[in-house]
């Protein structure tokens, strides 16, 4: 009814497609959910606006939990409020990463890891609800996630090498009187 990819996998796409395999986890929960209840849901929209429609989505996992008897430790409503607060401060911060990049880096990079945390949570409800805890049917890494991760591969080398380059101008400039 909901799609199902384990944490492990979860955590790499998002890495490696910057967000975007997020996106696709959200699209393919909403087209399993509308094929498996004929519910008119338009899943393009969803997960295009997914942050709107994800108490939605988190709201009929977590009544299908119940229904299905399977229990699972969370709070749809706190996990939907933290990765909206999360983003919208990671948001600012990316921002205004000009008045002092090396801070406001690392707790971009700090709110993350807490929204990767989130949705592994969520996942994890996920998984569980469609009865698969581990999202063992989908831990494997196929040739079309690496082909779509290879993209996001260079841009992170890229982003390292312009940040090493950064670095290495501030540290210059620190001990060098120019």
């Amino acid at each position: 009814m909901f799609f199902v990819v384990s944490i492990r996998k979860l955590i790499v796409m998002n890495l490696f497609t910057f967000g975007f395999y997020w996106l696709f986890c959200h699209y393919q929960s909403w087209a399993l959910y509308r094929r498996e209840t004929g519910e008119r849901v338009l899943p393009l929209v969803r997960s295009i606006f997914g942050i709107l429609f994800l108490y939605s989505l988190l709201s009929r996992v977590d009544r299908q939990l119940h229904l299905s008897g399977r229990s699972y430790r969370w709070s749809p409503f706190w996990l939907v409020c933290a990765l909206i607060l999360l983003t919208a401060f990671s948001l600012w911060a990316n921002q205004m990463m000009e008045l002092a990049p090396l801070p406001l880096l690392s707790a971009v990079l700090a709110m993350d890891v807490v929204i990767l945390w989130v949705m592994a949570r969520i996942q994890g409800a996920i998984n569980t609800c469609v009865g698969d805890p581990k999202g063992q049917s989908n831990s494997r890494l196929s040739l079309l996630n690496w082909a779509w991760m290879s993209v996001g591969i260079l841009v992170w080398i890229v982003l390292v090498s312009f940040l090493v380059v950064l670095l290495a101008g501030f540290f210059i400039g620190i001990f060098v009187d120019v």
